[in-house]
């Protein structure tokens, strides 16, 4: 059982980092600060709201981003212990760190803008060059596979570099989500694909499980994960499980492979953003970076294991709602089927290299 007491985990995510990070208790007295630049004493009153008529009250149980009236703004995010708002985690931000927030939001939007472009334009050159397949036949196919799979990778990696910088910008929208729907919803879609590249997934799937996430980040990360059990699986009859557990006030999401050779040491170094060499090659492991950092932002982790056999498992681990419906839940969300421009189509895009096509 996995026992990382959240408190305890945000103070080590930020003990190092240069932002002006401070923990306050459920009763907003500060109990923690990462440096000594963090401004003391403050309290509900000194925070703005948006409208006059607004009145910050305990407990504050959503992410708010507002002015303090010390003169700089402070981002609010409650950290929660078996459902119950335990502490919250402030970060600071002076005109200066406004600026850079201003500046880092405004390049996310221009990046995800061009690789959106990019996305779309890929996208038209491969559907051209299915259509081209069917319509010329297999000799198309045969001399100009290459073609199909330089597309396909560029898809993949174009859209997990926008997942990436969106994963590391301090920009993320996490709400309330059924986590349970939504790797049911991604089963839907994706065991189709599976079939037709040969293997077999299966699904485990603990009902009313409930947490604060990014949903997009959280959907793109197990994608990532399923795509890499397909494409890396030495086995020649492929079989995937997804689970979903809850243990207590933690989430764990386990996709494992029936491959007979995965190397631990080097999957686990590939996850790791910071330090790592880079290169110029075929596999961009940013799926594992996306998957990674998606926990670590929740105070989480992704961690992985060999089966007995010598296949992956790997596990996403974060907070989640220990006693199902959150009371900030409304609505089940209604999620619409991938279709072929789609980021989620074009994660799964990698996923049929070096896969028989069919007609």
């Amino acid at each position: 059982m996995i026992t990382v007491d959240i408190i305890e985990a945000v103070k080590e995510l930020y003990a190092g980092s240069p932002e002006k990070a401070a923990i306050y208790d459920s009763q907003f007295y500060m109990i923690w600060k990462n440096n000594d630049d963090v401004p003391l004493g403050v309290t509900l009153s000194d925070l703005v709201p948006e409208r006059p008529t607004q009145v910050y009250r305990l407990p504050i149980e959503k992410d708010i981003l507002c002015q303090c009236r010390t003169g700089c703004a402070v981002r609010i995010k409650p950290l929660r212990r078996d459902g119950e708002t335990a502490a919250y985690l402030l970060l600071f931000y002076g005109s200066e760190d406004i600026q850079q927030l201003v500046s880092h939001s405004e390049k996310l939007k221009e990046n995800e803008v061009v690789t959106g472009n990019l996305r779309s334009n890929l996208s038209r050159i491969f559907l051209t060059l299915e259509k081209m397949k069917k319509d010329l036949g297999f000799s198309f196919l045969d001399t100009n596979r290459e073609i199909l799979d330089a597309v396909r990778t560029a898809l993949s990696t174009v859209t997990n570099r926008a997942y990436v910088d969106r994963a590391f910008s301090p920009l993320k929208t996490v709400s309330a989500e059924d986590i349970s729907g939504l790797l049911g919803f991604i089963a839907g879609e994706v065991r189709p694909l599976m079939e037709n590249g040969g293997c077999v997934l299966t699904t485990d799937i603990e009902r009313s499980v409930f947490a604060d996430v990014d949903l997009k980040l959280m959907e793109a990360s197990v994608l990532n994960l399923l795509v890499n059990g397909l494409m890396y699986s030495s086995a020649l009859d492929k079989a995937i499980s997804l689970t979903l557990r809850r243990d207590g006030p933690r989430a764990l999401i386990t996709v494992t492979d029936n491959g007979t050779s995965a190397n631990l040491s080097r999957i686990r170094s590939l996850s790791v953003y910071a330090g790592r060499e880079l290169e110029y090659k075929n596999c961009e492991c940013l799926g594992l970076v996306l998957a990674r950092q998606t926990c670590l932002q929740l105070g989480g982790d992704l961690t992985f294991s060999l089966t007995p056999a010598g296949g992956l498992s790997a596990v996403m681990e974060f907070p989640c709602y220990p006693d199902g419906v959150p009371a900030e839940f409304r609505n089940a969300r209604k999620y619409s089927p991938y279709t072929s421009l789609d980021p989620q189509t074009c994660i799964l895009a990698k996923a049929v290299i070096g896969s028989e096509d069919s007609d």
